[in-house]
């Protein structure tokens, strides 16, 4: 593999890797979303099925993130050694980091909006 093509290949699982990410994101806040205004209308069987559905397709998410992030170390070993590990670290951990709380986050707040309801 040359250096061009390497690059080629981190930037693609990066790209990947960012889409990913981004499409996370949005799957995030349309459950937040959703816990908010269908507050009433949550009920035991859409309080787990909506939960458990967001739980896996997070965790797809993580594990293609992962995957991506394997890769890319595979690559950068070999050819750009220790240029590509602060940048990458930082960002690894800020992006997991957050992966880990948005997660959590939006499963919480499904759970709170079902236990609020009475309250509306």
């Amino acid at each position: 593999m040359t250096e061009f093509e390497a690059l080629e290949a981190m930037f693609g699982a990066n790209q990947a890797m960012h889409n990913a990410f981004q499409y996370w994101l949005s799957v995030t806040f349309a459950i937040i979303l959703t816990a908010h205004l269908a507050r009433r209308h949550l009920n035991r069987p859409i309080l787990l099925t909506i939960g458990l559905l967001y739980f896996g397709a997070a965790f797809l998410f993580f594990v293609d993130y992962l995957h991506w992030l394997a890769i890319m170390q595979l690559i950068q070993d070999p050819f750009f050694g220790e240029y590509a590990t602060g940048y990458g670290l930082a960002k690894t951990i800020v992006r997991t980091g957050l992966f880990l709380i948005g997660t959590a986050t939006a499963e919480g707040y499904l759970i709170y909006s079902y236990r609020q309801k009475k309250e509306i």
